[in-house]
């Protein structure tokens, strides 16, 4: 079994990523991969030691990862020069590089549209005003709760002067909406963004009206057998129900 988590923690990262390659292998099993005592390991995963330069390469290389991940120097995990290279190109870290590798796989077409919209910056810009509201509500609550200050407990003569002060302490502008009003705005704009994104990549903005509104659920059988007869000339198109005129 693996030990228990102390408080000692002077080798945070490196701590984190050793821990992130034991997974839920013990402390026996991930020691018997690494070649070495179950209580060496103990300690690297607790924190307490970080191994010297030929110990981070030889657990570096039994893993698979570069020695400057897991050292905390990269956030690139990879080995291969050429992941590296993309991974420095594009400022992208090597989790969010496999996952659009791996959405890349499976449906090319549609992750290449939307790379390639016009709108993904909005709607990118308009997720990113939300994260910021929801950091902005978190920040506001936990001011407010350490003032002691409660709704009902505000003379409203005074809100404004307390807003000010809010305002000071905490850094930007307090608005007189509730976080929940607030952030159903924002929320908003990330549906309409992500919608509109939505219907120009499927191609759903370029369906004709008849496209739109015909569909095969809106006919029973009977008429559907009769204009399978129609289409081989089986049936006139009176007998459809058709009209000439």
């Amino acid at each position: 079994m693996k030990q228990s988590e102390h408080t000692n923690d002077r080798f945070p990262k490196f701590k984190e990523r050793f821990r992130v390659l034991q997974g839920e292998r013990s402390n026996t099993e991930f020691a018997e991969f690494l070649g070495m005592s179950r209580q060496t390991v103990g300690f690297y995963y607790n924190g307490n030691r970080i191994p010297d330069a030929l110990g981070i390469r030889d657990i570096a290389e039994k893993c698979g990862v570069s020695a400057d991940w897991l050292l905390g120097l990269s956030n690139i995990r990879s080995t291969d020069g050429e992941i590296k290279q993309v991974c420095k190109y594009t400022g992208l870290n090597q989790a969010a590089l496999d996952n659009l590798m791996e959405c890349l796989h499976f449906c090319p077409e549609t992750v290449l549209k939307l790379l390639s919209f016009p709108g993904l910056l909005g709607f990118i810009a308009a997720l990113n005003r939300l994260r910021l509201r929801v950091s902005e509500a978190q920040v506001a609550h936990k001011a407010v709760r350490q003032k002691g200050l409660v709704e009902n407990e505000i003379d409203r003569t005074e809100i404004k002067g307390l807003l000010e002060k809010l305002e000071a302490e905490i850094g930007y502008k307090i608005f007189l909406l509730t976080p929940q009003h607030a952030l159903y705005g924002a929320i908003d704009d990330v549906k309409m963004s992500a919608e509109n994104m939505a219907k120009e990549i499927s191609g759903y903005n370029k369906l004709s009206p008849a496209e739109l509104f015909d569909h095969i659920m809106d006919f029973d059988k009977e008429e559907i057998d009769r204009f399978i007869k129609y289409i081989h000339g089986n049936e006139s198109e009176l007998e459809l129900g058709f009209r000439k005129s």
